[in-house]
């Protein structure tokens, strides 16, 4: 996808005047500042950088049901990775938010936690062959989300996609896009 520098240009500057304008991080306690803005350093690179990377792949057997994984190429990773770790345990305060297990497992390296959900429906079980969850990992360069059931991390494991790696698979991708914020 290719997207005119000039929408480059626009999303960039605005991000930069919000900022600005109005210090975002003013309503955010100060013991989570840092990481917020860790968050918006790597979401603000990513568009001045003016493109990105997704992997979309369903993994898994239809029969006994399947793991949504997406992968999205990232700028300092281990910035990002100090501040989801500082942030995620404060999912717990959404209502919306059954559980959250920070240590749900490691698969291809990956250490992940788990955000479960209050009830699903009858589709979704079917379609993810139980109750889903949101699985959030990161590699150096690399986040990782996966919606899936107890199985996601087996089926995380199977991914044919090159290790820390979002835009070189090997096959079997849903989709898979460069993203140009740029002519």
């Amino acid at each position: 996808f290719h997207l005119p520098s000039e929408v480059t240009k626009v999303m960039s500057e605005g991000v930069e005047r919000a900022i600005e304008r109005r210090d975002p991080l003013s309503n955010i306690p100060e013991s989570r500042r840092q990481s917020v803005a860790n968050v918006l350093d790597a979401l603000t690179h990513m568009t001045q950088q003016g493109q990105g990377d997704l992997l979309l792949q369903f993994a898994g057997e239809p029969q006994t049901g399947m793991t949504l994984i997406a992968g999205i190429h990232v700028a300092d990773g281990d910035k990002l990775a100090s501040a989801l770790d500082q942030l995620l345990p404060e999912v717990r305060n959404s209502d919306k938010v059954a559980q959250l297990t920070m240590d749900a497992g490691t698969s291809r390296g990956v250490k992940f936690a788990r955000i479960e959900g209050h009830g699903t429906g009858e589709k979704e079980k079917l379609f993810y062959g139980g109750q889903p969850s949101l699985y959030v990992g990161l590699q150096s360069d690399t986040l990782w989300l996966l919606v899936g059931d107890n199985d996601a991390l087996q089926d995380f494991d199977s991914l044919t996609v090159a290790d820390g790696a979002t835009s070189r698979t090997t096959g079997g991708n849903l989709v898979e896009a460069r993203l140009h914020l740029s002519d």
